[in-house]
């Protein structure tokens, strides 16, 4: 009689612990529109735009972000554009800004890969293999020496 009253009280105890686990898993995944996140911005100047140096073209940078201190890095080489933090607000705004590609949250990824350390037996504690590849370069040394 015991297990039955616990199997249906089961339901009514776990009932607000879901409600809550379904709440926040909700907030994490649309996100909070007033926090700043990071984002990398891809950019295009127009073509009637030239830049004289580095600094006119991070100015033009800035001149997308709502206030000073959010931008956190440039890119000019490879891609046009830069890194900063942003509200998702702040986000759709910047986006109906002439040159405006794309952006993209900053997101960090675990590295997933065959060819680990340890995979190309490369966990040999730093000493050892300084050791282990001393003692074979003088071997050889040794070798060549004698045969000479």
């Amino acid at each position: 009689m015991g297990s039955l009253k616990l199997s249906l009280l089961l339901p009514i105890l776990l009932a607000p612990i879901l409600l809550v686990a379904a709440t926040v898993a909700e907030e994490l995944t649309t996100g909070d529109d007033d926090g700043l996140r990071t984002f990398i911005v891809h950019v295009q100047p127009q073509e009637n735009l030239i830049f004289g140096t580095a600094d006119d073209r991070t100015a033009w940078y800035r001149s997308f972000l709502p206030e000073d201190g959010r931008l956190l890095h440039t890119y000019h080489h490879v891609a046009s554009g830069f890194a900063a933090r942003l509200t998702r607000r702040e986000l759709d705004m910047l986006s109906t800004m002439p040159g405006f590609l794309a952006a993209q949250p900053n997101e960090v990824h675990k590295l997933l890969t065959t060819h680990t350390p340890r995979f190309l037996g490369l966990d040999v504690p730093p000493g050892a293999a300084a050791t282990a590849m001393a003692r074979n370069l003088l071997w050889g040394l040794a070798t060549v020496s004698s045969s000479a």
